[in-house]
């Protein structure tokens, strides 16, 4: 009997003991996370652009997104015909929406545009360097999201901004994002699914598609990466 109980405890502390070394931190996460997505692959980024379909509502709206790496960004899209833009730089913001009633451009409110010049860093934008983002992360245990077990980490950035993250345990891609916003005096729930990841030039790794619950969902069809770009884009123009 005594020679059970030791084998007992002996192989519960084992188990306790490689438990233990499984055991993931949010850092740790973090950091497989920023590996499966091209690492420092990204800091060669120059310029990506992106060309793709929205849709939401029973519309479709072509969409292309350039980007010059921390300098500047402008999103085109087209609906039922009619074409508008925005354009946002670290000093000034532009939109010309003629769907939305704009007849010219104009420029963009300070806290639109203080939102908006995170879309510049291509890194920040793709959810790649969460490390330097967090400034608090708690690891909640896991979750299913689809069929996928999920490491869920909740994360406050530094903006004080809280968001929920669901990391994919096998790949560590980030395949879910929950979050609440504020929209017009409103707190609204926020839910962003990632999939269809693939490795482009260069060595990184982008989400194909992007679904955004009732507001629809987006899915890129071509991504260049570090090719050139003409930076009179980036002026307002009618």
């Amino acid at each position: 009997m005594k020679n059970l109980k030791s084998t007992i405890l002996t192989t519960a502390m084992l188990i306790a003991g490689i438990a233990t070394v499984k055991a993931q931190t949010a850092d740790e996460i973090f950091t497989k996370h920023y590996d499966a997505m091209g690492g420092s692959a990204w800091d060669k980024i120059t310029s990506l652009k992106q060309t793709g379909t929205m849709t939401t509502q029973g519309m479709e709206i072509t969409m292309t997104n350039t980007f010059l790496n921390k300098k500047a960004v402008r999103s085109d899209i087209s609906v039922m015909g009619t074409t508008g833009y925005q354009i946002v730089t670290p000093t000034e913001g532009w939109s010309f929406m003629p769907m939305m009633g704009q007849t010219a451009p104009e420029a963009m409110k300070a806290d639109d545009l203080k939102n908006a010049q995170d879309e510049m860093d291509v890194k920040m934008k793709n959810n790649i360097d969460i490390k330097s983002m967090a400034t608090k992360a708690e690891l909640q245990g896991k979750e299913k999201i689809g069929d996928a077990e999920c490491f869920k980490v909740k994360v406050v950035d530094k903006d004080n901004q809280e968001q929920t993250m669901f990391f994919d345990s096998k790949t560590f891609y980030l395949v879910c994002v929950k979050a609440k916003v504020e929209a017009q005096g409103q707190s609204v729930d926020v839910v962003k699914n990632y999939s269809d990841f693939k490795k482009l030039d260069g060595g990184i790794v982008i989400a194909m598609k992007e679904d955004l619950g009732m507001q629809g969902s987006i899915v890129y069809k071509e991504v260049e990466v570090n090719k050139p770009v003409d930076e009179s884009i980036f002026k307002p123009s009618k």
